[in-house]
C-alpha cells in the first residue's frame, strides 16, 4: 500500500486573505506605530536657493572689491605722479639756492651794490683780548657811470615779495 501525502489546507474562517507578510525584526524597546508616516527627506529647493544665493552675493562681492580696489590703483598713481612733479620742483629749487650762494654770485651782487673786497683782514682773539692781524680800510671803488640795477624781486603768491620790494624802494 502505497500513501500519498496531500497538503493540508487551513479551514477557511470566511474572512478574506491579504497579502500582508510579517517580518520579524529585531525589538529595540520602542513601540513602534504603524500610523507614523515614513520620515520623508527635506525638500531640495530651499537649499538650492540658498546655495545660488550665497554664490551670488560673493560675485557681487568680489565684483565690489574690485572696483574699489581699481578706484584705489588710479588715486596712488595719480599721487605718485605728483609727487614725482613734486620733487622735480623740489630738486629745481636747491638748485636755484645753491647758484644764488655760490661765491661768484655772492660776490657779484656784493660788486653791484657797491661794495669791495677787503683788502686785509684782522681778527679778534679772545682768550688773549688782542686783535691778531692788521686791518685797512677798503679802497673807495670808482663810481659807476650807469646807475645800479635794482635787486631782483620775485612776487610771492601770498603778496609778501610786493612789501620786500616796496622796502627796498625806500
Amino acid at each position: 500500500m502505497t500513501t500519498t501525502l496531500t497538503p493540508t489546507r487551513r479551514r477557511s474562517t470566511g474572512r478574506p486573505r491579504t497579502a500582508t507578510r510579517r517580518t520579524h525584526r529585531p525589538v529595540t524597546g520602542v513601540a513602534r506605530s504603524r500610523s507614523v508616516p515614513r520620515p520623508s527627506h527635506p525638500p531640495r529647493m530651499p537649499f538650492v536657493l540658498l546655495i545660488v544665493g550665497l554664490l551670488g552675493g560673493g560675485l557681487v562681492s568680489l565684483l565690489l572689491l574690485n572696483t574699489v580696489l581699481a578706484q584705489d590703483a588710479f588715486a596712488a598713481h595719480e599721487l605718485r605722479q605728483r609727487t614725482t612733479l613734486l620733487e622735480q620742483r623740489e630738486q629745481a629749487l636747491q638748485q636755484e639756492v645753491a647758484r644764488a650762494e655760490a661765491p661768484e654770485a655772492l660776490a657779484g651782487k656784493a660788486r653791484a651794490l657797491g661794495m669791495v673786497p677787503a683788502s686785509g683782514s684782522a681778527f679778534v682773539d679772545l682768550e688773549r683780548g688782542k686783535v691778531v692781524g692788521k686791518a685797512e680800510a677798503a679802497p673807495n671803488p670808482a663810481p659807476n657811470p650807469a646807475p645800479n640795477p635794482a635787486p631782483e624781486t620775485r612776487t610771492r603768491s601770498d603778496g609778501a615779495g610786493d612789501a620786500r620790494s616796496a622796502e627796498d624802494a625806500r
